[in-house]
């Protein structure tokens, strides 16, 4: 773990070193995928967790219509369910780090995409009124993902953005859960921008 904070501290350093730092944060909202029949026959029902996330960014300009932009967010993800009448929640919070092309169309429009990791720094199951955290043993330390998105800027300081991210790896540590269907992260985000 001390690796990982290693990591994020000089992620976050370089991003702060630079000329295009800024902080954004929004709205999240994430549900799990590719869960297999068995939980499906268990689960009355699922739906989407809505949520947040928060956190800073750098946009390296590469020309006028071509740039590279790393983030370090905090995003609150997971999926919301019911069983036998009974309220349930999968809460995972991660650092996430994405790492995005971004592609001006127009003076203000831009598409982008790229990868992202994410370190899980926060997991809690909730049964009716039980909670369950801290399930270390349960859950992939690590979630890969790729990211898609359109934004805008509003003026030159500002912008808004809305990005899918698709999980590539399962959340459920292999050896816990059946691999061939381990659900994956699904989050649709919708963020506002400053640069500082």
């Amino acid at each position: 773990m001390n690796k990982k904070l290693f990591l994020l501290f000089v992620f976050f350093t370089a991003i702060m070193s630079a000329q295009n730092f800024g902080i954004k944060g929004g709205i999240n909202f994430s549900n799990l995928t590719n869960f297999d029949k068995s939980f499906e026959e268990e689960v009355e029902s699922e739906s989407i967790r809505t949520s947040f996330h928060v956190g800073f960014y750098n946009e390296f300009k590469i020309n006028d219509n071509l740039s590279i932009q790393p983030e370090l967010l905090y995003s609150s993800q997971g999926i919301n369910n019911e069983s036998d009448g009974i309220d349930g929640k999968v809460q995972l919070d991660y650092i996430n780090i994405p790492v995005l092309l971004k592609i001006y169309l127009t003076e203000g429009f831009f598409l982008e995409a790229g990868p992202q990791i994410g370190f899980l720094v926060n997991d809690d199951i909730k049964v009716g009124t039980l909670n369950f955290s801290d399930n270390e043993d349960l859950f992939n330390t690590v979630d890969y993902s790729m990211d898609l998105g359109l934004g805008f800027k509003l003026s030159e300081g500002v912008f808004l953005n809305a990005r899918y991210g698709f999980g590539l790896n399962g959340v459920f540590n292999s050896s816990e859960e059946g691999s061939d269907n381990n659900p994956k992260n699904s989050v649709f985000a919708a963020s506002l921008g400053f640069n500082l």
